[in-house]
């Protein structure tokens, strides 16, 4: 069998290097900018709203696993559904292109 020497995506399998949040938020700055709006929707507390201004005003010097943590766990579809209502259009991580291309070929 050839599959035994495959590479995962070879066989469909296409991994990121975080979650596909913090990936998408790495993947681009607009992606960022889009997150960060989708955050700053919520009702937050004074001292997260700090947290979040600072670490917009960092930018991609923190990454996408501290807006994984911002969001949290509780909050992620809801989250994921004001970013998907967003009007701006995001860029894919790389690992999504190429699944979608799997799977469009």
């Amino acid at each position: 069998m050839g599959e035994k020497n495959a590479q995962p995506e070879d066989l469909g399998i296409f991994c990121g290097e975080e979650t596909l949040e913090a990936d998408l938020f790495d993947a681009s700055i607009a992606n960022e900018r889009a997150m960060f709006d989708a955050l700053e929707t919520f009702g937050l507390s004074t001292a997260v709203a700090k947290r979040v201004s600072a670490a917009r005003d960092v930018g991609g010097m923190l990454g996408g696993e501290f807006l994984t943590f911002l969001v949290g766990a509780r909050t992620k579809g809801r989250f994921a559904q004001r970013l998907a209502s967003s009007t701006e259009a995001l860029d894919p991580p790389g690992y999504v292109d190429r699944a979608l291309e799997h799977l469009l070929s």
